[in-house]
């Protein structure tokens, strides 16, 4: 665990680091966020490859990394696709599949904001179980999602969903008592806050969640602007405990 410093001339700033997979990007997003100047509890999530979550209160951060992998970002499914025009990006269901694509072209394959949506209302009209098994052939717009895609978007879900668990229970808080959740990253932005709550990515009783883009790149423009944000960012580090999820001994079976 590294405190954050000056280096170089003309002088730069690097930010420190909380531990393992959890560096200065949590720190810098936690520090726009504002989430450490509230009272009571919030959760800070940053959606990736790599998903970081910080249960945030005034004196004491919980922080931990979820290997969450590249399935939310289209890679190693037959169905995925990155970000790019013709992504599918939304879906909705009324008497038929509904689909939006980024840019409106033509579909070629779903992002993560439309893989959690597509998820969503799988379950919601009965063609998907709760544990993953599909129940009939689903093809939207020629495009085929088979049983192996949602076996390993359930792994992806899995790893945060148990991150966010393993925090709540350590400090011994219900969903009910999280203030504000805040949720960034690559394509934690573009999500629908129900989508996600109905496949069990984050719990279906936090009240107040919401989305912002790019918390780390505007935590770093705030301590260029201002050396009073670089000192709040070292409070944010040295009040930080860092938890290794892999090494807890129920992490598996959770």
């Amino acid at each position: 665990i590294h405190k954050g410093g000056f280096h170089g001339n003309p002088p730069y700033y690097v930010f420190g680091s909380i531990g393992g997979f959890v560096g200065g990007d949590t720190i810098a997003g936690i520090l726009a966020s504002e989430l450490q100047t509230k009272h009571g509890f919030s959760l800070y999530i940053d959606l990736g490859t790599n998903g970081e979550v910080a249960l945030v209160g005034q004196k004491t951060i919980l922080a931990l990394s979820t290997a969450a992998g590249p399935a939310f970002e289209g890679a190693g499914l037959r169905c995925g696709s990155i970000a790019v025009r013709g992504a599918i990006d939304r879906v909705t269901y009324a008497r038929g599949f509904r689909i939006h694509s980024i840019e409106g072209g033509k579909p070629r394959g779903f992002c993560a904001s439309g893989l959690i949506d597509l998820l969503a209302v799988l379950l919601e009209i009965g063609w998907l179980k709760e544990d993953g098994r599909m129940m009939r052939k689903v093809t939207i717009k020629n495009i085929p999602v088979d049983q192996e895609d949602i076996r390993k978007l359930q792994l992806a879900i899995g790893a945060v969903h148990t991150g966010v668990r393993f925090l709540l229970d350590r400090a011994g808080i219900m969903p009910e008592s999280i203030n504000e959740t805040v949720i960034t990253g690559e394509f934690g932005s573009h999500l629908n806050k129900d989508s996600l709550m109905r496949i069990g990515i984050i719990p279906e009783r936090l009240k107040r969640v919401r989305f912002e883009n790019d918390l780390p790149l505007k935590g770093a423009i705030k301590a260029l602007l201002d050396n009073k944000n670089i000192e709040e960012a070292e409070t944010i580090r040295s009040s930080s405990t860092h938890i290794d999820l892999a090494l807890q001994p129920d992490f598996q079976k959770r």
